[in-house]
């Protein structure tokens, strides 16, 4: 409640990891977590959820091998490359257009 009237927020989840390199967290916790950040955010007048984690998953449903840096958390720069392309194309996409102002204003 603290951001201003009609400020656009961008909700990004937490990503995907690569269960067979990291046990310590598990990919359907962190789904849960994105639903419930997803639903919060639909509560809310100008948020808009970013969700990249299709781009950066395998068939298992696993952080690809190829999108982190072997640890199975921290993003390559394949995955870093896939993840700023979603992102990119969000903010782009709710961003009003630009209101050009000339010199003499």
């Amino acid at each position: 409640d603290e951001v201003p009237k009609g400020t656009p927020v961008m909700v990004v989840p937490p990503l995907p990891v690569d269960e067979r390199a990291e046990t310590a967290f598990r990919n359907d916790d962190i789904r849960r977590l994105g639903g419930a950040l997803a639903a919060l955010c639909g509560e809310r007048l100008g948020c808009h959820f970013v969700d990249p984690s299709p781009r950066l998953i395998d068939d298992t449903g696993n952080l690809a091998p190829a999108n982190h840096d072997g640890d199975g958390v921290h993003l390559s720069n394949v995955g870093h490359d896939a993840y700023w392309s979603v992102v990119n194309a969000a903010v782009l996409a709710a961003m009003p257009p630009a209101r050009i102002v000339s010199p003499a204003e």
